[in-house]
């Protein structure tokens, strides 16, 4: 029997089920998906993408009139911009247009993430005595706050694990030291090095670590680490172990904490609901992850070698015993328990998916996004 045919706009999904979805919100999804995803890559990546902003969102605005997240996405932009009279009154008419019940609802941001007061970090025991998560923010010009969270882990000698570093203001650095010596920094993928070297200042005693990726990044390659995550070498062996997953651009290694019971993943999987910081809901709804744990729909890709990929999840879900997913842009328990389990159904897909899928995938995607191709080789030959 034939497998179901995949959903290009959101992986993991059938046709099928995206029609279902579509037709429960009486939406194009996919045509919603790719001017949205424009909207994001014309914000954060315009060094790359080249994106007439403006006109995308009156494409939105004439192809989705009174739509809640038309104006929603209006007023990001006019946020980015410092605009924020024009965001404050796109927001307010976003809000009044969103049914309660509507399955996207929950993209909405609440008046604290619209604020554009500064937000301390906030370090939160999840483990007694044993693992601590540190949400903080950044921001980029005038960007709505992105959250990245860190993740602080005693190992069995007392001394504390610091992995995927944030912003370290001074009272989370004095809350971080009343809890013992950090031994490591480590930092698990090779997209995430803005906050290294401000890490290895405020713990000068701890060794820092990154991946192979972090050499061969532009923008880390200056960054001097203590070593790099090697497979063959675990660092802390039997309690916070680490797998690479190889085959992919992102330059990601997995962690699993033992004790907890905690799959630690940063880029490979994303999370999209309530618990998720505002910024990341719509990114992540944009690129097709709607109300779960799963992958993006730019991901494909990205991934130079599927089976060897493939490879390295099948391992970890086979040899790692976990039964939470913590997320770098998430929540602690964006998969709260029975975590391998779910995440063995929901990457089912990704698991059997051959070659000629990947491609079918990728086709998709530069068919509706004909200039992504173009703009992104052209930032490679200027050497980005």
């Amino acid at each position: 029997m034939s497998r179901p045919r995949l959903s290009a706009t959101l992986l993991g999904l059938t046709r099928d089920e995206e029609r279902a979805l579509a037709a429960a919100v009486d939406l194009d999804l996919a045509a919603l998906c790719t001017l949205l995803q424009r909207v994001m890559w014309g914000i954060h990546q315009a060094d790359i993408i080249r994106v007439d902003v403006d006109a995308v969102i009156a494409t939105l605005r004439a192809r989705f009139p009174g739509l809640f997240l038309t104006d929603l996405a209006a007023g990001y932009v006019h946020w980015t911009r410092g605009r924020f009279d024009d965001a404050d009154e796109a927001l307010a008419r976003a809000r009044d247009t969103t049914p309660p019940d509507h399955p996207f609802a929950y993209i909405m941001p609440s008046d604290e993430e619209w604020s554009r007061a500064p937000r301390p970090g906030r370090l939160l025991e999840v483990v007694p005595n044993q693992v601590w998560r540190l949400s903080t923010y950044r921001t980029a010009d005038l960007r709505p706050w992105l959250e990245t969270v860190a993740t602080l882990v005693r190992l069995d000698s007392g001394a504390l694990v610091l992995m995927n570093p944030g912003r370290l203001e001074p009272h989370v650095i004095a809350e971080i030291r009343a809890l013992g010596p950090v031994s490591h920094v480590v930092t698990p993928v090779k997209f995430h090095h803005l906050f290294i070297e401000e890490a290895a200042r405020a713990f000068p005693e701890a060794k820092s670590f990154g991946t192979a990726g972090h050499a061969k990044n532009p923008p880390s390659r200056h960054i001097q680490l203590d070593g790099v995550l090697d497979d063959d070498a675990p660092l802390f062996p039997g309690e916070l172990e680490h797998r690479t997953v190889h085959g992919t651009e992102l330059g990601e290694v997995l962690m699993f904490h033992r004790a907890s019971r905690t799959l630690l993943v940063n880029d490979c999987l994303v999370a999209n609901r309530e618990g998720v910081a505002f910024e990341m809901r719509l990114h992540n709804l944009a690129f097709g992850v709607h109300d779960r744990v799963g992958v993006p729909c730019y991901h494909p890709l990205l991934w130079m070698n599927l089976r060897r990929m493939q490879g390295c999840f099948r391992a970890a879900l086979d040899d790692w015993d976990f039964d939470r997913v913590a997320l770098a842009h998430g929540p602690w328990d964006a998969v709260e328990s029975g975590a391998r389990d779910e995440l063995r159904r929901s990457l089912t897909w990704f698991l059997e998916l051959g070659a000629l899928g990947q491609y079918g995938l990728m086709a998709t995607f530069f068919a509706r996004q004909p200039s992504f191709l173009r703009d992104f080789v052209r930032f490679k030959l200027r050497g980005g």
